[in-house]
Formats: structure tokens, sequence, C-alpha cells
């Protein structure tokens, strides 16, 4: 159980952070691509899986995440 919640934390973590590095910021010159949000994410040592979740959202909408629509 305490290893389940750990990952929730983890991934509930790692979601606050790709949308607050995606969304614009007065205090940036611009918002990061999702390219740069996943490196970032791995450069902060988020669990690989989380990492490959994140990958296939498909838009950021006033901080809210929306899964990628496969055709």
């Amino acid at each position: 159980m305490f290893l389940e919640m750990r990952q929730l934390h983890s991934g509930r973590r790692a979601v606050e952070v790709y949308t607050a590095l995606l969304e614009h910021r007065p205090y940036r010159d611009r918002s990061f691509t999702k390219a740069e949000v996943l490196a970032e994410l791995e450069r902060q040592g988020f669990p690989g899986e989380v990492v490959h979740v994140l990958a296939g959202v498909g838009e950021v909408v006033a901080g809210k995440i929306a899964r990628s629509r496969k055709h």
C-alpha cells in the first residue's frame, strides 16, 4: 500500500510539473515544448512509466490534460 501511495504522489507531482512547464508563465520568455518537458521530467528522476503516460497526452488546457486521440 505504501508503495502505491508513493507512486500516486509521484504521478501527481509529475502532472503538476508537466502542466506548469507547458503553460505560459509571465516570468519566462516562452513555454517549454513537449519534448523539453518530457526530458526535464526524466532529468528530475520521475519514473519512466509516468513519463511514458504523459508522452501520450494530447493537449493541456487551463491546467487540465487531455489524452491523445488515436484514429
